[in-house]
């Protein structure tokens, strides 16, 4: 019995010993972390809220990271990681494995830190081909020291997590260049750039021949060794139709009465040359293939058959002495008295070269005079001339070769209210002959200074010739 009482006793002391264990250890746990417990790897076991931040404040601060380039180090401020107050470490007493969030600030703070840097950067060079006058050759790329900063910042952010990042050599994050020297495809093209301009190639131009050179042939390409469209349209513009064109060129008449050759501006509307758009595409495509003598006949615009030198068919209109003379095949065919603008320079027959745009009968000529009022007379031959504009290029000045019912006895009926307003005046009957002997396209010359004393000022370009060399 006494033994029975005796065990009773201490399982009922034992009982009071483990509830107060308990009871103590969950006390204790209202202000202590569990055994074993830690955050960030760190140990927070049975530490207080206060030792446990304590401990935490150590690693959780901001710290400098050194950026070093070639020349220089940069220093930055990494910013505290995690949000760390007492309060929420105090939340997760419970928890054996505490868990701490990410300061949200920390990557604008770092993208910002990063922003106010001045690296020095220089963007690298590309590796290209260079002409060195025979052949082509690479010329090695630039290095570049332009810095990716979204890479930096990212491998900041990812480095300060990790506990790792004290240094960082800028140079792991320079921005390659696209093409370096070893590049496959500009080795390629330097075999192909190499090849272009050992060929050789002749264009044919209405019968003319012109050999390309190797630096002609050279200046087709880019740096990366392609055949370039805008750089083929400027050899074709500025030099090739300069030189073989008869657009551009002046065009040279001899005066069938004294014999002297004049030099005028050409009309632009009178001759040839190429056409640049047709004439580039076409050398893009003949240029990529292999022969290694090409001929390439290049299209062009206009009547090749029309040359600046005018010696068979032309209009002569001679102001000095109001006289038209129409040639056919070096021999004149007609011969007539003709009434040009009247006195005043506004309404002048310009002088130069024109050529006839086109024919047109039974029509009416309308338009207004130098004093407002409006004219409108009816014609049953009309020729208008395409004159020379301003910017080189032809236009209608609304001049032109028509019949009318004038009196023609008098070389000075122009300066009477006989004269015109820019056209050439002809007798009816003589204008059915001129009618008969010209076409389209046909030259006019138009000579003399007779409004040099005339009053008004020119409203159309004025060219007197010059006696060529």
């Amino acid at each position: 019995m006494r033994l029975l009482k005796s065990k009773v006793g201490f399982f009922l002391a034992l009982t009071v010993l483990i509830f107060l264990a308990i009871g103590g250890y969950q006390i204790y746990r209202k202000s202590h972390f569990a055994c074993g417990a830690s955050v960030l790897g760190k140990s927070i076991s049975l530490k207080t809220v206060d030792e446990a931040y304590d401990i935490l404040q150590k690693t959780n601060h901001p710290f400098k990271v050194s950026l070093t380039g070639a020349d220089e180090t940069y220093t930055i401020i990494v910013p505290v990681k995690y949000k760390l107050t007492k309060n929420l470490l105090r939340k997760q007493l419970p928890e054996k494995r505490v868990e701490l969030s990410k300061n949200p600030k920390f990557n604008r703070e770092i993208k910002a830190a990063l922003a106010k840097l001045d690296f020095k950067e220089q963007p690298g060079e590309n590796a290209k081909l260079s002409f060195n006058g025979n052949i082509w050759e690479i010329i090695p790329e630039g290095k570049s020291t332009n810095v990716d900063h979204k890479k930096l910042e990212n491998t900041l952010v990812q480095q300060a997590f990790a506990g790792k990042v004290k240094t960082l050599k800028l140079s792991q994050f320079f921005i390659p260049v696209k093409i370096t020297a070893k590049d496959p495809t500009l080795k390629k093209r330097l075999q192909a750039a190499n090849k272009l301009v050992q060929k050789k190639v002749i264009l044919d131009v209405n019968d003319q021949k012109v050999e390309l050179t190797k630096d002609i042939l050279a200046s087709f390409l880019n740096s990366e060794g392609k055949l370039d469209s805008e750089k083929i349209t400027t050899y074709l513009t500025n030099k090739l139709n300069s030189e073989v064109s008869t657009f551009d060129k002046d065009v040279l008449w001899t005066n069938p009465n004294d014999g002297v050759t004049y030099q005028f501006l050409n009309n632009h509307a009178w001759g040839w040359d190429i056409k640049i758009k047709d004439a580039t595409k076409l050398l893009q495509k003949e240029l990529t293939k292999n022969d290694s003598v090409q001929t390439i006949n290049l299209p062009i615009d206009g009547d090749p058959k029309q040359d600046f030198i005018i010696t068979s068919d032309f209009v002569w209109i001679n102001l000095l002495d109001q006289t038209m003379h129409v040639y056919r095949g070096g021999s004149e065919a007609v011969l007539t008295r003709i009434i040009s603008g009247r006195n005043n320079k506004g309404t002048a027959t310009s002088p130069g070269f024109h050529t006839i745009g086109y024919k047109k009968t039974d029509t009416k000529l309308e338009g207004e005079m130098l004093d407002g009022s409006k004219y409108s007379v009816p014609v049953k031959y009309f020729e208008p001339l395409q004159s020379r504009g301003a910017d080189g290029n032809f236009y209608y000045t609304g001049i032109g070769i028509h019949d009318s019912n004038k009196d023609y006895g008098s070389v000075d009926a122009w300066m009477s209210n006989a004269g015109s307003n820019g056209c050439i005046n002809t007798p009816p009957d003589a204008m059915e002959q001129v009618w008969a002997q010209t076409y389209p396209g046909m030259p006019v010359i138009i000579t003399g200074d007779r409004y040099a004393n005339s009053p008004g000022a020119y409203d159309k370009p004025v060219d007197l010739g010059r006696v060529a060399d």
